[in-house]
């Protein structure tokens, strides 16, 4: 058994209060109630999406801390303790900071209406509303909240980028979220920029809930399929995502896939033939999730990779014969993680799965291809300062043939990586000053080694996606803002020198 790390007595005092006040409301309300197996899968399904958006951050000690609030959940589990088993939840999402929004009162938990889990008729529901043409496999999608506002940053509010694609003009599309005012509510954006970094358009979504992109497609005719999660205020039910975009900014439509216990796409890659595969999580507990779409919109396959944990898929490439490489992380009982990666057929069956590293609390976050048809994954990982860069390198067979760590005196976290023309490999994410966290850039060879890097000092600031433009790299992510304080979605386009 793991035994508990001791927090700061500030720390102590602030999850003490939040604990009591949070099982004072599961214990008044009955809308917050944790009186069955049922409430308790919802409730844990909130708490792991915040624990998700915050492991890219969290120190060794944290994760410990984490582990011990979840054997104190599973013990009250196993006795059959449903309102203990939520209160140990609280307890630990108050002492790690989690931002975790509880079910709106006369939610009920479990399935949305429709959902059924891994029928493969395209999961769930379509939704459909608003007056723009669409096809039937591309409902009409909802008018957005806002409009377009012409921004890429300084947008009212706290927003972010989470993930960057170009077209072959030069001109760029961005993808993430912004905050709309009410803890967990979020607004779903995207933004293109012309060849000179003007801004053509910026639109706003916001079908009522925590709703978010998390990667970007750009597509042939300059419009673009933006892809996340989306969360239905009346259910609490959170949803994979995925909206059409036309060229000048309008929504043409969009794709809600449903399963049991809610699903996430954080993953997106667009295929010769016009189609998409989506990747990200589904169920509860998680498993990693791969959806393909045709060029229409339509269901083409499903498929995924189930462990005694959970699971979720951060990162895919497609690979020359077709095949589809993902990565991304295993949550695993005893409360550390694996770093995952999985190799599926074009038309989604499993081929092969590694789980690697749980000794040092791997997560992998990036994948990119090598000149010699093999791939890098990278994230991170335990090390001596707190978090250390993760390198590996896999045959499309599934045997690693290197491994690098990039530990040293501070600690630093990948997020992204995209190749360089050159064979080499670029990463970004985040490495820790003396104030905070500041943005960080670094170029490794073929296998892991480092060349090169640079960061940029800052108090809550990463990477978070790259995308080649040739002999540049459009790097975006987001900067915490001083004056005022404001988070804002960054991006920079820089040589590859």
């Amino acid at each position: 058994m793991l035994s508990r790390p001791s927090p700061r007595p500030a720390a102590i005092a602030l999850a003490s209060v939040l604990a009591a006040s949070l099982a004072t409301a599961l214990a008044a309300a009955p809308a917050l109630a944790c009186s069955t197996p049922e409430d308790v899968n919802a409730h844990f399904s909130k708490v792991h999406q915040a624990y998700l958006a915050k492991a890219p951050t969290m120190s060794a000690e944290q994760f410990q801390a984490w582990a011990y609030h979840l054997e104190r959940f599973s013990a009250a589990v196993g006795a059959g303790d449903m309102a203990g088993a939520c209160v140990a939840l609280d307890r630990g999402a108050a002492e790690l900071g989690f931002v975790v929004t509880l079910r709106d009162p006369g939610s009920a938990p479990g399935d949305a209406p429709g959902s059924a889990p891994g029928d493969g008729s395209g999961g769930g529901s379509d939704r459909a509303a608003g007056g723009t043409a669409a096809s039937a496999s591309w409902p009409a999608a909802a008018e957005p909240a806002g409009g377009a506002d012409g921004m890429l940053s300084g947008v009212a509010g706290n927003d972010q980028y989470n993930a960057v694609d170009v077209y072959g003009d030069g001109s760029i599309v961005l993808a993430g979220e912004l905050d709309a005012g009410t803890p967990g509510d979020t607004v779903a954006i995207i933004s293109k920029l012309g060849s000179g970094g003007e801004v053509l358009w910026t639109l706003k979504s916001d079908p009522g809930g925590w709703d978010r992109h998390a990667a970007v497609v750009a597509l042939p005719d300059g419009g673009a399929v933006a892809v996340g999660t989306t969360r239905d205020p009346a259910t609490s039910a959170d949803a994979g995502w995925a909206m059409l975009i036309g060229a000048g900014g309008a929504a043409l439509g969009e794709k809600r896939i449903e399963r049991r216990g809610g699903a996430s796409f954080n993953a997106a890659l667009g295929l010769p033939d016009g189609g998409l595969v989506l990747a990200g999580y589904s169920g509860n507990p998680s498993a990693l999730w791969i959806v393909g779409l045709d060029a229409q919109g339509r269901q083409a396959f499903e498929g995924g990779y189930e462990t005694a944990g959970s699971a979720e898929a951060t990162a895919l490439l497609r690979l020359d014969d077709g095949r589809i490489a993902a990565v991304g992380t295993v949550h695993l009982q005893d409360g550390t993680t694996a770093g995952l990666v999985a190799m599926f057929s074009p038309a989604g069956e499993l081929l092969w799965a590694k789980e690697e590293f749980p000794e040092f609390n791997t997560a992998y976050y990036g994948i990119a291809p090598l000149p010699d048809g093999s791939f890098m994954a990278g994230g991170a990982s335990k090390g001596p300062a707190g978090r250390a860069v993760m390198m590996s390198v896999y045959t499309p067979e599934g045997e690693r043939v290197a491994v690098k760590a990039l530990a040293g005196t501070a600690s630093r976290a990948l997020l992204a990586l995209a190749p360089a023309p050159d064979g080499t490999v670029i990463a970004g994410g985040w490495m820790k000053g003396e104030k905070g966290l500041g943005i960080w850039v670094a170029r490794f060879d073929a296998e892991g080694a480092l060349i090169g890097e640079q960061a940029l000092p800052g108090e809550r600031d990463m990477v978070r996606a790259l995308r080649p433009m040739g002999d540049r790299m459009a790097v975006a992510g987001w900067r915490e803002m001083p004056d005022p304080r404001l988070r804002d979605g960054w991006l920079e386009v820089m040589p590859l020198e």
